[in-house]
């Protein structure tokens, strides 16, 4: 359980880091499918993002970076500590606004043969508070690797109910370990005087025990 309690301080500092940022689409350049063992993902992208403490208080487009550290002692269970960051600008004012993301996830996985159904709990930093983000992953399989795109959908819940986002995701992944992400928070786009587009896409790599 060693790895395990690492991963817990590893989330726990990323959690305590920068309490109750922003809206924003965090990237999951990881396989629905689980690998025993340690992986990382290191990953970057274009983002947008916005304030959401109390209202819509500014929104921001330029770059993030994110690290995830995964380990998972068998097929069916993942525990992962993710820290993101990075810096937007607002279109209207010119001003800069920092962001940083991040959590602690527990990654539960049927080890299928060609679809692979998991549910990621993930603990997050939102809106001036504690929230957690259920995420329903599908991963399908390619002809030369057992999970070539993943498919998901992640709300948002602050307080462990009230959503106040909900992304899709789609992840591409290559044989040789690198991953395209493109995800996009769908309530900006209708509850707002005009659509506001709040999204991610970027590029990741993983380094660990096999390539998914």
């Amino acid at each position: 359980m060693k790895p395990i309690r690492e991963l817990l301080w590893i989330g726990l500092v990323s959690l305590t880091a920068f309490v109750g940022v922003t809206s924003c689409v965090s990237p999951v350049y990881e396989t629905a499918r689980i690998e025993p063992g340690w992986k990382f993902n290191l990953g970057v992208c274009a983002t947008s993002f916005a304030f959401a403490a109390t209202d819509f208080g500014f929104y921001a487009v330029g770059l993030r970076a994110d690290a995830v550290a995964r380990h998972a002692p068998n097929s069916w269970f993942e525990a992962s500590a993710r820290l993101g960051g990075g810096v937007g600008l607002d279109p209207y004012y010119g001003d800069f606004y920092p962001l940083v993301d991040g959590g602690i996830g527990f990654k539960f996985a049927y080890p299928g043969k060609r679809l692979h159904p998991a549910l990621k709990l993930e603990l997050e930093p939102y809106m001036m508070g504690g929230g957690i983000a259920p995420t329903f992953l599908l991963g399908i399989a390619g002809e030369r690797q057992p999970e070539a795109v993943t498919v998901g959908i992640r709300p948002h819940l602050v307080a462990g109910y009230i959503p106040v986002g909900i992304d899709l995701l789609a992840t591409i992944h290559s044989p040789k370990g690198h991953s395209i992400f493109l995800g996009i928070d769908i309530p900006p786009l209708f509850v707002f005087e005009s659509p506001t587009v709040v999204a991610t896409a970027g590029i990741g790599w993983k380094f660990g025990s096999k390539k998914d």
